[in-house]
């Protein structure tokens, strides 16, 4: 009978490959920081900012991350330990569903390959608030599997369990609420030996689910207000979503590039590769026509029905946008080379070679991935604000941070030019550009919420007058952060900075302010004859160096201070 899972889940050695794949590849990125959305969602769980419920995406966005942080607090290793087990249940339920649909373990095995082992998987196990994607696909996953369940046993208990668990699908993310339109192309293809039911009947408990929760979602989506509008505008332009589309499928073939989205936006020269992914669909869904369970059909009735919704969007197209439809996909291709390997024992070795060529392809661009690099920058934006927010806060905490007032201001400045406009648009000219570490504290939510203490005061390239008073952090581009202190000692600190990247008036300047702020310290003076002698001005350098041998006659520079001095008078005799 089509879907029938063999007696036993057959073959378990399958599963532990295809899991063993999958956790090769990814593995690494549990040792990932917070990055981006998580200090949003870390700081709604911890209490300091208002969660706004609704239900849209309750499951991953409030209940997942308040259970998460009452276990976890802010340790980000058991919080991708959590998404890497996510995933890893993912890919079991593809090779038990690939059981049903496939027939048999080679080919489920294949499939579970495919999926757990792919570099689409990157961002979602990098990025903490990833598991939206993960969540909802592991339970969309565990949906189709029960459905698949309950029809070949005619289960009622089945059938609920499904209809519960694509409720929870579309409360963890609304792109699975096509998930029905699956279930009705795998009834088209349910063995004629199947408890009878009409397909309408089949079916109707987990659209009933969506229907209940797409009731709630539109009766509270305005409290959040996010579909539709900003990041998730949409547009019906059929050039921009049949580019859109071309760009998902280029994306499926060009397994060769590690950053395939790095420009997250659609791409008008993706036909070529697109076409070519289209015809190999194609090919998979031909040579599937006359298989009873038709598992191409059924993989891509799945990778449209979840990649649909996302299509629309016009402000950004991501190549984790591809994780849950991956999963259709994954079947198609196997039934496609289980076709191919019936050719003969060659065709089937060449298979297999095929399938550890790609785990092992996704491995090296999974590492390329994570190493790309942007001028002194992380190429991928997770792995780049990850490595920043690690550095600075363990700076932080090595400075005593944690030990300052409550209310404390704290200003991050760095007398050299750092602003990079590598990621700002041309013609920024003037105007602020682009600062990663800048970017990745959000506006100073990152520092409320692991250093609830301090008071960001923003990012400046001197010290301003006004930022006097606060505690002062030099930043590097590795997010590394060096206290500097406060008022007259921070601005000598930076002087000496600016004076090492050969910039003398701004260093001059903070050496003549710090004096100003209270001369009782000799480094600022010091300094100054350092600038003056830089600039030539030997009368200004000699008369500060006579103030500094007056005042600090035992200070370690002081012999070098003389000893200049008296070169200078050897010279002008």
């Amino acid at each position: 009978a089509a879907f029938h899972v063999p007696a036993g889940l057959a073959h378990p050695l399958g599963l532990g490959a295809a899991l063993l794949a999958a956790a090769l590849v990814h593995a690494p990125a549990v040792r990932t920081f917070f990055a981006q959305d998580d200090a949003t969602f870390l700081s709604r769980a911890a209490g300091i900012e208002g969660t706004p419920w609704s239900f849209a995406r309750p499951l991953s966005e409030a209940i997942t991350w308040r259970a998460l942080y009452a276990a976890f607090g802010l340790h980000p290793l058991p919080y991708h330990v959590f998404l890497l087990a996510l995933h890893l249940t993912a890919t079991a339920l593809v090779w038990w569903i690939g059981l049903a649909l496939l027939g048999g373990p080679g080919a489920a095995t294949a499939a579970a390959t495919l999926f757990g082992a792919s570099s689409i998987a990157f961002t979602p196990l990098h990025w903490t608030s990833g598991l939206v994607e993960l969540e909802s696909t592991t339970l969309a996953l565990a949906c189709f599997a029960l459905w698949l369940g309950a029809r070949r046993r005619g289960s009622a208990s089945w059938m609920a369990g499904a209809a519960l668990a694509m409720l929870a699908a579309v409360l963890a993310k609304e792109s699975v609420l096509l998930l029905p339109l699956v279930l009705l192309a795998a009834e088209r293809v349910r063995a004629s030996g199947a408890p009878d039911a009409p397909r309408a009947r089949a079916v109707w408990p987990v659209a009933a689910a969506v229907l209940v929760w797409g009731a709630a979602f539109t009766a509270t989506i305005g409290r959040v207000k996010y579909l539709g509008v900003g990041a998730y505008t949409m547009t019906a332009d059929p050039g921009f979503l049949a580019t859109n589309v071309a760009t998902y499928l280029e994306w499926l073939l060009r397994v060769d590039v590690p950053i395939r989205d790095i420009v997250a936006t659609a791409d008008s020269a993706a036909w070529g590769a697109a076409a070519a992914m289209a015809a190999l669909i194609a090919l998979a869904v031909w040579l599937d026509r006359r298989e009873p369970r038709r598992p191409a059909w059924v993989g891509l009735a799945w990778f449209g029905a979840l990649l649909l919704p996302v299509v629309p969007l016009s402000q950004h197209t991501y190549l984790y946008y591809l994780y849950a439809p991956w999963a259709g996909m994954s079947w198609l291709l196997a039934s496609l080379g289980q076709r191919l390997a019936r050719a003969g024992r060659l065709a089937a070795r060449a298979a297999l070679v095929l399938v550890v060529a790609f785990v092992a392809l996704e491995a090296r661009q999974v590492r390329e991935r994570e190493r790309a690099m942007s001028g002194d920058f992380a190429a991928d934006r997770t792995v780049r604000e990850s490595t920043l927010l690690r550095n600075a806060m363990k700076s932080l905490a090595a400075s005593g941070a944690a030990t300052l007032p409550a209310g404390t201001p704290v200003a991050f400045v760095t007398p050299a030019p750092v602003r990079t406009s590598m990621f700002s648009p041309a013609g920024a000219g003037e105007h602020h550009v682009y600062v990663p570490l800048e970017a990745a504290l959000r506006g100073g939510e990152t520092l409320r919420l692991f250093h609830p203490n301090l008071r960001m005061l923003g990012f400046a390239d001197s010290l301003p007058p006004a930022w006097e008073s606060a505690e002062v952090y030099q930043f590097d581009n590795d997010g590394t952060l060096r206290d500097q202190g406060r008022g007259a000692r921070a601005l000598a600190n930076l002087g000496y900075f600016a004076l090492r990247q050969q910039r003398l008036e701004q260093a001059d300047a903070m050496f003549r302010r710090s004096r100003a702020l209270g001369d009782t310290l000799p480094d600022a003076t010091f300094g100054l004859i350092i600038t003056n002698s830089a600039r030539k001005d030997d009368r200004a350098a000699r008369a500060v160096a006579a103030e500094f041998l007056r005042r600090w006659p035992n200070d370690p520079r002081a012999a070098t201070v003389r000893q200049g001095l008296a070169h200078d008078t050897t010279a002008a005799r």
